[in-house]
């Protein structure tokens, strides 16, 4: 609304401001300013004309007043443009991707630990089924994460493969 009201002098509606001037006159930080703006130049209501027309606001962008805006209602509401901030991106992607990574072979290795010291003795198949379904509610883990979840296990021995039965698991701890 403050924006609007630089527009209202007799002698302002044709005069040109420039972005960083109506920053300059409002005090409003310039993120937020750049959404107003873009709000008012380049959403459903013109407001106000911008130069160049793109959707990009810069400093040295110019708005004028549109004298041919004209809408049927009293009110209008102008709705905001959403902030592009929370937007991550590729490098912290590829970390939080790798972090959720290692979380979920915790809850795979966790899974596992459970069923086999409730079942003592397993196949693979059918332990590899039980921690899917314990997990399925969390994350659908794929049969490849769970194989790299036994493996570590049979590393740090917590279980053993059977002498008679390499299909079968044995819990160690």
């Amino acid at each position: 609304m403050i924006i609007l009201l630089l527009f209202v002098d007799d002698n302002s509606l044709e005069k040109p401001l420039t972005a960083a001037k109506i920053q300059q006159l409002t005090h409003i930080p310039e993120e937020p300013l750049a959404r107003q703006l873009q709000s008012l130049a380049c959403g459903k209501y013109r407001i106000l004309n911008k130069t160049p027309k793109s959707r990009d606001i810069k400093p040295t962008d110019t708005f004028v007043f549109n004298m041919e805006f004209k809408s049927p209602q009293y009110r209008i509401r102008i709705p905001v443009v959403s902030a592009r901030s929370n937007i991550e991106t590729e490098k912290e992607k590829a970390v939080s991707q790798a972090v959720i990574g290692q979380e979920r072979l915790y809850l795979i290795e966790a899974a596992i630990v459970r069923i086999m010291k409730t079942r003592k003795q397993i196949p693979h198949d059918v332990l590899v089924n039980e921690t899917i379904s314990q997990l399925a509610p969390r994350f659908l883990p794929s049969s490849k994460m769970i194989k790299d979840g036994i493996g570590k296990l049979l590393d740090r021995e917590y279980l053993q493969r059977s002498p008679d039965d390499p299909r079968l698991y044995i819990y160690l701890a």
